[in-house]
């Protein structure tokens, strides 16, 4: 048998969700998520405002957004610093790009920076930072002739990968590059965890091992040119809410005493991946 269910507490902690857990170490939820459910859970505002009483791992966006600009302005620094020059004058299109402040900070950098995300965070983005974000499903946006594609916090959520590398070999250019950030379930960390695999990011469609995510990715035409450690920077509410530990958080944020961590996510990696 190279396959075994597994059982998981749910997003709140309320349900139980399936997981089937392959020999390769591949893991995906049971059933798989299907689009209606991603669409209507990314566009609530249960996700964007009030996760902190109902979703296990979020808190409100807005409330993270200083974390998540500082988290944008490293990950940019760090894929340049190991590729110099690799955003100039490229055509850069970012998947799920929310309110789209990584398309900002290309701005003088990118020939074209652009992006896609369904939620109410593109129009929020659209207005703050004045960036071209497209309000529409991916598979259902014309793309062609894409340098770099970039997707952070998405690759677990995609539900057909088959379905996205068809459209992601399509659009990118024979030479180009994709980046993204996915989890190792062979990491310590992965293991310590153990079975509550929506701390990772909810909601869950699947997850790999460094070596079947590779495996993966070369059948999918890509190599892996370079990774880089997945360093973010988080309030000390946001990381009590990955444990379930939400009263001290909500506590903190009340009265304003809500440190930021740069941490280095061990259970996590930026790939740098080119075409071939």
């Amino acid at each position: 048998m190279n396959h075994k269910d597994i059982q998981c507490k749910g997003y709140s902690r309320a349900i139980n969700l399936q997981f089937t857990k392959c020999k390769c170490g591949h893991i995906t939820q049971n059933p798989i998520p299907q689009d209606v459910f991603l669409r209507n859970f990314y566009g609530s505002k249960e996700f964007l405002i009030k996760t902190n009483s109902k979703i296990l791992g979020f808190s409100n966006y807005f409330s993270e957004e200083k974390n998540k600009k500082l988290t944008a302005g490293l990950r940019k620094n760090l894929i340049s610093n190991k590729f110099r020059n690799i955003f100039k004058n490229k055509v850069v299109f970012k998947f799920g790009c929310g309110t789209g402040y990584f398309l900002y900070l290309l701005k003088n950098i990118s020939s074209k920076a652009f992006g896609c995300d369904y939620s109410p965070l593109r129009d929020y983005g659209v207005r703050k930072y004045n960036v071209n974000i497209i309000k529409k499903n991916f598979y259902d946006i014309k793309l062609k002739k894409i340098d770099i594609f970039i997707f952070f916090n998405v690759f677990e959520n995609i539900n057909n990968l088959n379905k996205f590398f068809d459209k992601l070999n399509y659009a990118l250019k024979k030479d180009g590059f994709i980046i993204f950030n996915s989890f190792d379930m062979n990491s310590l960390l992965a293991k310590i965890l153990g079975r509550h695999y929506t701390v990772f990011r909810p909601p869950i469609s699947h997850l790999f091992t460094k070596n079947n995510l590779k495996k993966f990715l070369k059948k999918k035409s890509y190599t892996v040119v370079s990774t880089i450690p997945d360093i973010r920077y988080f309030s000390l509410s946001k990381i009590l809410s990955l444990f379930n530990i939400k009263f001290i958080g909500n506590f903190l944020i009340k009265y304003n005493i809500d440190p930021t961590f740069k941490i280095n996510l061990f259970v996590s990696k930026i790939y740098i991946c080119k075409r071939i």
